[in-house]
């Protein structure tokens, strides 16, 4: 089982948010690690000679600072770009609402680019 522990002969995993680092030892599954500020670093840490795979999964737990709602009319195509500016790192929602009532479609992507000064990584 995981123990929290700094003395991990057999590689360890390091959680640190800038304000609290947290280590684990050995091999688990389904840690659930909440920061306490808007980063959250994973250091995976595994002695010479050795292998190891680590899968994490990552969810906002507030909710954006601010919210669009962007009004989608029939027949009209509407192109949404965030952030602005590559280098501002916040979270912001869209609410799409049909000006009909009548259903939405959506396609949406995500593209990585390089890093924002915050070690984050986004492009619109």
């Amino acid at each position: 089982p995981l123990s929290n522990t700094n003395k991990c002969e057999k590689g360890k995993i390091v959680f640190n948010d800038g304000t609290t680092k947290t280590t684990y030892c050995n091999q688990s599954e389904n840690v659930l690690i909440q920061g306490n500020s808007s980063k959250l670093v994973v250091d995976f840490v595994i002695p010479p000679q050795s292998g190891g795979i680590i899968y994490c999964k990552g969810k906002s737990v507030h909710p954006p600072r601010s919210y669009e709602t962007i009004a989608v009319r029939p027949g009209a195509s509407i192109q949404v770009n965030y952030p602005k500016i590559l280098e501002r790192d916040d979270d912001k929602a869209f609410l799409f609402n049909s000006t009909t009532g009548s259903p939405i479609t959506l396609k949406c992507s995500k593209k990585m680019d390089k890093p924002l000064r915050s070690g984050v990584c986004a492009k619109d």
